[in-house]
């Protein structure tokens, strides 16, 4: 099939194609399909697209993927997305994205992330960062999450926190942590929270220790 024949298909016969059919297509074909066919795309389709094939899609294609078809990309998929096209994803494709899916980010992904893109994640979907993302998040980023966000933070998430990252949250933030949370902290982290941090600790947190 030509990119010719292929651009001139309705949304009905996209969606109509079968997986293998898909498969067949030069990956440089991916850069010139109409929104409207990417929309019409299903989510097994989504799924069967070869890394090249996503890779291929452009800047100004990203925000016609629903955020169903965001969350049917497996981790290799959405590891060849560009740090640009990460970044500008809207806040309705990211509430798509379920926790497993936000952990499949990688790290440089993660970092690219938008204030406005942070503080739409909710605490179930934060509940999905693995230290080694928490830990690439700059202090702007992390200012970004909301105590009820940072509730959502695993002890195995927390851990990846570096000093200056510890210090740079707010008592309200502080709060925020789990009593887990704060109990997994270590030594040479829970040495770094600030006398103001100390202070705004809840009597369960406290328990926790």
């Amino acid at each position: 099939m030509s990119i010719t024949s292929l651009t001139s298909l309705t949304a009905k016969e996209i969606s109509a194609l079968s997986t293998t059919e898909l498969q067949g297509l030069a990956a440089t074909d991916f850069s010139q399909i109409l929104a409207t066919q990417i929309a019409a795309l299903t989510t097994t389709q989504v799924k069967s697209l070869e890394t090249e094939q996503v890779e291929a899609f452009t800047l100004d294609q990203v925000p016609s993927f629903s955020a169903a078809q965001l969350s049917a990309f497996s981790a290799n998929q959405i590891a060849v997305f560009s740090t640009e096209e990460v970044e500008a994803l809207s806040v309705k494709q990211l509430h798509g994205l379920s926790a497993s899916d936000l952990a499949e980010l990688t790290t440089e992904q993660v970092a690219a992330l938008t204030n406005t893109e942070l503080a739409s994640l909710t605490s179930t979907q934060l509940a999905g960062l693995t230290s080694d993302q928490l830990a690439v998040l700059s202090e702007t980023q992390l200012a970004a999450l909301s105590r009820t966000q940072l509730a959502g933070l695993s002890t195995t998430a927390v851990a990846g926190l570096a000093v200056s990252q510890i210090q740079s949250l707010t008592t309200a933030q502080i709060k925020g942590l789990s009593a887990a949370a704060v109990s997994a902290l270590d030594a040479s982290q829970f040495a770094a929270i600030l006398p103001t941090q100390v202070e705004a600790l809840t009597t369960t947190q406290i328990a926790g220790l």
